[in-house]
């Protein structure tokens, strides 16, 4: 097992499988709010859903409203478990997870750690401020 520094921003624990991404999302137009479902055939996540994971990806993009989809995701228990973000915590990320109560974490050294990627499970622990990694 491995741990990972990272800051807090909204405080909670999770556990479950990562789901990795290396670009932004958006969650407004890039999301099926149904399912979870990443449905932008232009994302390398595209076809894989949110639901039951813990979704590791840079920060997200575009309207701020993306907020709300992250609380209807939650509602419906098709959101994620947890969120980290690797590069920066954005607002629309940030408030989208305060609302919805679904922990949410930002790497302190804005690089995804290799260890991260190769992982079967993580936890964040938003309380202390650490991500426990689970090797394959």
């Amino acid at each position: 097992m491995y741990v990972v520094e990272c800051k807090c921003i909204v405080k909670g624990y999770a556990e479950g499988e990562p789901i990795i991404s290396d670009t932004p999302i958006n969650f407004l137009t890039m999301i099926d709010a149904e399912n979870g479902e990443i449905k932008d055939p232009n994302h390398n996540l595209y076809g894989k859903t949110l639901r039951g994971k813990i979704f590791v990806f840079p920060n997200s993009v575009g309207s701020s409203v993306g907020a709300y989809m992250l609380y209807s995701l939650k509602k419906k228990a098709c959101g994620p478990l947890a969120i980290i973000c690797s590069n920066r915590m954005d607002i629309t990320t940030a408030s989208g997870c305060a609302i919805s109560n679904i922990p949410a974490v930002h790497l302190k050294h804005n690089t995804l750690p290799q260890v991260i990627r190769n992982s079967r499970a993580l936890t964040v622990d938003g309380e202390g401020e650490q991500i426990l990694i689970y090797q394959n």
